[in-house]
């Protein structure tokens, strides 16, 4: 009888300490490849301080930096006057981004960084830059389409029209910044499409949307993406685009 349970016994410390062995040699490989995993989710996470600001970048870099910045022309009727505010702009972004990082350090229940390794560190490094990155990129493409850009047209047409074609034509890369422009804004729709469902799946985490959070929540086991969440979110962004078109009227009068 002794030596059945010293046997069973036995038996069963091998297959525990065959369990700490393989979880040590899975840990060690993850720690190796970089994979962290969410402690309630068991997901990976995939976001790392370089990934990070790729993702930043692409969602605030679009096409409306070579449309919006006619627009402020027109209205300032002052060059200097347009600079001015991009800086003063991107100053009070870089602001907001240090305000942003704080209080996600101190709430980490928000959810919004799900899917970023050691977001405590790794936030405070890719937020701050990636918004440096993209203030000093939007003031010097103000600054070229200031130094290039003739205004003597004198409408709100022509600046629209000169800020999108003209600066290519003037420096003979007229097809390349079209090119260019198609480029920056599948990056930031990819971008939006990417981060815009994760946080419709975070809110469903927390039951914030009614009747929908369960299934909304989910993520497809072999993708390692919220599906559920992305048709959500193709469906309102659908409705948006074709019930509640923009009245902007600077685009009414160029089409």
């Amino acid at each position: 009888m002794k030596t059945q349970i010293s046997k069973t016994v036995d038996s069963v410390g091998a297959v525990e300490m065959e369990h700490r062995i393989s979880d040590s040699a899975s840990d060690y490989k993850d720690s190796q490849m970089g994979n962290e995993y969410d402690a309630t989710t068991n997901r990976e996470k995939v976001l790392g301080t370089l990934s990070g600001m790729s993702m930043n970048i692409n969602n605030m870099i679009g096409s409306a930096i070579f449309s919006a910045t006619g627009d402020i022309w027109f209205l300032t009727g002052s060059g200097g006057m347009t600079l001015l505010l991009y800086v003063i702009g991107f100053v009070y972004s870089l602001v907001g981004s240090f305000i942003y990082v704080e209080l996600d350090s101190s709430i980490p229940e928000s959810d919004t960084l799900d899917e970023m390794k050691d977001p405590e560190k790794r936030l405070k490094i890719s937020n701050p830059i990636s918004v440096l990155v993209v203030g000093v990129l939007y003031i010097l493409a103000v600054l070229s389409i200031i130094v290039v850009v003739d205004p003597s047209a004198g409408h709100e047409d022509a600046y629209n029209q000169v800020i999108s074609t003209q600066l290519g034509n003037e420096i003979g890369l007229g097809g390349l910044v079209s090119v260019l422009i198609a480029v920056s804004s599948i990056g930031a729709v990819g971008s939006m499409v990417w981060s815009g469902s994760r946080i419709v799946a975070a809110a469903a985490t927390k039951d914030y949307i009614p009747f929908f959070s369960p299934k909304l929540r989910e993520f497809h086991e072999k993708f390692n993406t919220p599906f559920n969440a992305l048709i959500f979110q193709w469906i309102y962004c659908s409705v948006i685009v074709l019930f509640f078109p923009s009245n902007n009227p600077t685009m009414h009068s160029q089409t």
